[in-house]
């Protein structure tokens, strides 16, 4: 809200316009927010990308004959962030008394990715019914990096389609802040008209369906 507000009184001040108080008001409210969600994304990417090392490593240990924490621990002391600050938080809560099964819901939580959910399931799972958590994780490990490199594939057949999205949902309205700002009286009837102001509302509606459309049409789940 104080980024909205200084934005805001900002762009109305140097522009000189109530308009820009709004879209001013706009920016500062959506650009925080569209930040901390964009550093949660790469955080999770991160995650993720190095989820098949960490497991990697969990397997060596098991085999070893090192007990599952110990497992953890030398993925503590060999994993670059995130994953060694989220499987420090695991061990410390183990050894605070949370047991292994609320340590792990409580990663999942914190680090909502799918194919952490698959290996702390299987975890759960095989300390409940017995077998070689090695072996099962091993296949885990295999499911992922196949599911990484399908993803990756489509990311590269749908990116001329992403930008196209992007380009459609974005160029009308930076070009029409533009003409505003060179030439005020050109664009001034599109704002003291209510005809002009139905064609902008017609036209942000229909940019905004076309934008989600190609979103949804690109955006394809492994």
């Amino acid at each position: 809200m104080i980024a909205a507000l200084i934005s805001g009184l900002l762009l109305n001040l140097i522009l000189g316009n109530l308009l820009f108080l709004i879209v001013g008001f706009l920016v500062g409210y959506l650009v925080p927010i569209w930040w901390v969600k964009k550093k949660h994304t790469e955080r999770l990417r991160k995650f993720n990308e190095g989820l098949p090392d960490m497991i990697t490593t969990i397997i060596g240990s098991l085999r070893a004959g090192f007990s599952f924490q110990q497992a953890l621990k030398s993925v503590v002391d060999e994993a670059d962030s995130p994953i060694r600050d989220e499987m420090d938080i695991v061990i410390k809560e183990m050894q605070y008394g949370r047991s292994i099964e609320e340590s792990l819901n409580e990663l999942k939580e914190r680090m909502p990715s799918e194919d952490l959910d698959l290996m702390i399931q299987a975890i759960l799972i095989q300390r409940q019914v017995g077998g070689n958590l090695a072996t099962i994780l091993d296949k885990i490990v295999e499911t992922i990096r196949d599911r990484t490199r399908i993803q990756q594939q489509i990311l590269t057949l749908t990116a001329q389609g992403r930008l196209s999205g992007m380009v459609i949902g974005f160029l009308p309205i930076i070009l029409g802040l533009l003409i505003y700002v060179i030439s005020p009286d050109y664009m001034a009837s599109l704002f003291n008209n209510p005809i002009g102001l139905l064609m902008v509302g017609v036209g942000l509606f229909f940019g905004t369906i076309g934008f989600i459309f190609i979103r949804k049409l690109t955006s394809i789940e492994v």
